[in-house]
């Protein structure tokens, strides 16, 4: 039987790329396994354009890395990729767009990369065939360009090759078995190879080669047509080969081809394709064309590109690309199963592959890659996402490729797909609700009864007076907040707290109903998160950490657990509650426990409210004095009514807050939050999170990882920022700046309600980071003066929360 250290499933530009980080990493024994032939998918049709403008700085990155690659995989291997080093450009023919280009200046610089905003005449420059009357604005894109997929891709092979790595054409697998050993036997009709790691890279049909392992993987095939114009005169005309160009209110991205004009528009009336079952060869080919669809989209490029309206069509390109929920890659370790990695779902793989490519081989050889990726983890979608909510999100995100993405914007397709028991009691009181890992969560409630919808928009929108309201009841009275974006875990056993030393680095507990904090660290010595440990008893702990991130834990946790003595019981999709803050909480809470001493501060029990099994922690996220109830989800709606009843006996006025609010008051109090500001690219010491860590713990199992990142310094500290009050307010990832030097970043923002000022925390370079040291904030094009504060913004010295 042979053998493979890695074999890799699929030999689009993706596989290629994975192939040759790998090589380059030093791995050996690697095989790229295509059941056809190299680049027969998606990637053989692709018009493989590509540019760094994107709202994540990750994206962006992974495109940045990718465009340097074509030089350095030419030098390499001796192949000409087809690289034409011409840039991009984007087009504004709206406001909103304006402040879009504006925004995803702030990510070019924190990326390293100098956009240029263009005049019209400038623009004409470059593409003189566009219609500029509605023009308001166009960004120039120094990097990127286009390169020719099939060239991309064989020079990956050919330096993979020549790095020892083999790649077999025609090579089918229809079974993958896994073995007692945590390898994998990957089948088919030319043999058997025995696999230590497998990684789906299979594009169109990843989800089928998922499906042989038991998993399944939220991603659809969509059908899209780009089409090329015979010669124009004009274009042919242009003098140097002009960038490539997304004139996205105009719904079309489009460069140079053969004297005319290759262009693709994303239609409203989509198609799917494969959905039930991919053919089972589907190799090189392409679907006939249906051009009436793109009737409606192409009058809107007629008017933005007349020239194209008034010449015929060469030829027509209609394949299949993959669609994900939210349009990005699938990555990381299936949950389940052993040694087997996702790289799927990618919608632009020519120009993410040699970014993504490194960092997979960085997660694959050293535990973990150099940059965040849990925005793009398998792991970010549940069992909910695969079938309804999947094709509608993908349909939707189609329909929609070029609709601005406004950071209070909240997609509606595919929704409800997870409703707790109190839905129908928030929609009573006026919930415009949001997403938390597919539950419906209030954002915030509706006031003076308008209706609970909000405008997407850059700038402050209806929530802004809404949100202001709650947090101000919370500081004056008290308020109530859902926790179903809390996860739950309850560790049982005689190894409990043994388990707990190796997985977390911070302080147990000393007595029963002891709370501590802890970060969660990864074998680098990066965070994943933080979590909240209430010792029950000597070996009975309850952990409550993201609910969002509760996968991605559970994939660094149970693994340590394996072997050990206890039980291990993932409570979160079973469990809920509320969290109850603000000066009166105290009293709702005397009233609903009916003389059951209450818990002190960093304190917490389990407890009988009724006949309801509930536990009880005294911690404070918003600042306030606050308590956590956490019961069962069939008992939510109970525990509500409990609750409100009590406040009402009290004489208390207690009423809802949503995420929002809980948001802006915790960024008052400089809570970091997973994924914002706990991410694999920050460390502990970074977050401030030193306070936390149990120096006499040496059974911590990324203990090395965690002494290096220590060693090599802070990067940044984290701080709070009070900004200056302008027509618009930072939303998170904008860079900051010391005159002309970037300083660091903002990573989390809000108006501050309770101090009556926009407030951020940032992750700042320590020579920057001194209290009152003055910075810059790049916000949608404008500079916005911002002050390094001493400590956080509201109650500094703790007392409310202790009260």
């Amino acid at each position: 039987m042979k053998h493979a250290r890695v074999a890799v499933i699929g030999g689009g530009v993706i596989g290629a790329s994975i192939l040759y980080h790998l090589a380059k990493a030093g791995w050996s024994d690697l095989v790229v396994l295509e059941w056809s032939r190299l680049t027969a998918g998606s990637t053989w049709h692709a018009a493989a354009n590509g540019n760094t403008f994107n709202g994540s700085p990750l994206i962006a990155w992974s495109m940045k890395r990718t465009f340097e690659l074509w030089s350095e995989l030419e030098a390499e291997t001796g192949l000409n990729v087809g690289a034409h080093r011409v840039g991009g450009i984007m087009i504004a023919r709206t406001e909103a767009r304006l402040d879009e280009l504006n925004r995803l200046r702030g990510v070019g610089k924190r990326i390293g990369v100098d956009y240029q905003m263009l005049s019209r005449k400038e623009l004409l420059d470059f593409w003189p065939v566009l219609n500029t009357e509605t023009v308001l604005g166009a960004m120039f894109d120094p990097s990127g360009g286009h390169a020719d997929p099939n060239g991309l891709t064989m020079a990956f092979a050919k330096g993979a090759r020549m790095l020892g790595a083999r790649i077999h054409e025609g090579w089918k697998v229809e079974s993958l078995t896994a073995t007692e050993h945590g390898g994998w036997l990957v089948s088919g009709p030319n043999g058997t190879i025995q696999a230590d790691i497998i990684i789906n890279a299979a594009g169109l049909y990843a989800d089928e080669i998922a499906q042989l392992t038991g998993a399944r993987l939220p991603m659809i095939n969509m059908r899209h047509h780009y089409l090329i114009t015979e010669p124009i005169a004009a274009v042919q005309g242009i003098r140097r080969d002009p960038p490539v160009f997304r004139d996205v209110d105009a719904g079309v991205y489009g460069r140079r081809e053969g004297g005319g004009i290759l262009f693709g528009i994303y239609e409203a009336d989509t198609r799917d394709f494969g959905v039930d079952k991919m053919p089972d060869e589907f190799s090189q080919q392409l679907f006939e064309p249906d051009l009436d669809r793109l009737l409606p989209s192409l009058e809107h490029v007629f008017e933005a590109i007349p020239c194209i309206g008034q010449t015929g069509i060469k030829s027509v390109v209609h394949g299949p690309f993959v669609f994900t929920p939210d349009q990005r890659p699938l990555l990381g370790w299936m949950p389940g199963q052993s040694n087997h990695f996702c790289a799927a779902g990618f919608l632009a793989g020519i120009s993410m592959s040699g970014g993504f490519g490194q960092m997979i081989a960085e997660w694959i050889v050293e535990g973990t890659p150099h940059r965040d990726l849990s925005s793009c983890d398998v792991l970010r979608y549940g069992d909910w996402a695969i079938g309804r909510y999947t094709h509608a999100r993908a349909h939707d995100a189609y329909a929609k490729r070029y609709k601005i993405h406004f950071p209070n914007e909240e997609v509606i397709a595919g929704r409800p797909v997870r409703t707790t028991p109190m839905h129908e009691r928030y929609e009573v009181l006026g919930a415009c609700f949001g997403v938390a890992d597919g539950w419906e969560r209030p954002n915030w409630f509706a006031i003076d009864r308008q209706p609970p919808v909000e405008t997407a928009t850059f700038r402050r929108s209806e929530a802004h007076r809404a949100v202001a309201g709650e947090c101000l009841h919370v500081r004056d009275e008290a308020g109530y907040t859902d926790l179903i974006s809390f996860a739950n875990y309850l560790v049982e056993g005689e190894q409990a707290a043994d388990f707990l030393r190796r997985a977390l680095p911070g302080r147990l507990p000393a007595k029963d109903g002891g709370l501590t904090l802890s970060p969660v660290v990864d074998v680098k010595g990066g965070l994943l998160g933080d979590m909240t440990i209430l010792r029950l008893q000597s070996h009975r702990y309850m952990l409550v950490g993201s609910g969002s991130h509760s996968r991605m834990h559970l994939r660094h946790l149970l693994p340590i657990a394996e072997d050990m003595n206890l039980r291990f019981s993932n409570r979160t999709e079973q469990w809920t509650g509320f969290s109850i803050a603000g000066p009166k909480a105290r009293v709702v809470m005397e009233a609903l426990c009916k003389g059951t001493p209450l818990p002190n501060f960093f304190a917490g029990m389990e407890c009988r409210i009724g006949a309801l099994e509930c536990t009880i922690l005294r911690l404070s996220y918003v600042g306030e004095l606050s308590y956590e109830i956490h019961c069962a989800m069939k008992d939510q709606v109970a525990l509500h009514d409990k609750l409100t009843a009590a406040a009402k006996k009290a004489g208390v006025d207690l009423r809802p807050f949503g995420a929002r609010a809980m948001n802006s008051m915790r960024i008052e109090k400089g809570v970091p939050r997973t994924g914002d500001e706990l991410n694999a690219e920050i460390s502990p010491h970074e977050a401030g999170m030193e306070w936390m860590l149990d120096r006499t713990n040496n059974q911590f199992v990324s203990q090395t990882g965690l002494s290096n990142r220590e060693a090599a310094g802070k990067r940044y500290e984290m701080r709070m920022l009070r900004l200056a009050e302008h027509e618009v307010d930072p939303t998170g990832g904008e860079p900051l700046f010391q005159g002309s030097k970037v300083a660091g970043y903002i990573s989390s923002a809000s108006y501050g309600h309770r101090v009556g000022a926009p407030l951020a925390i940032a992750f700042i370079k320590p020579e920057y980071a001194a209290s009152g040291s003055k910075l810059t904030a790049w916000t949608l094009g404008a500079a916005i003066d911002a002050e390094v504060l001493e400590g956080c913004a509201y109650d500094v010295e703790g007392q409310l929360a202790r009260a």
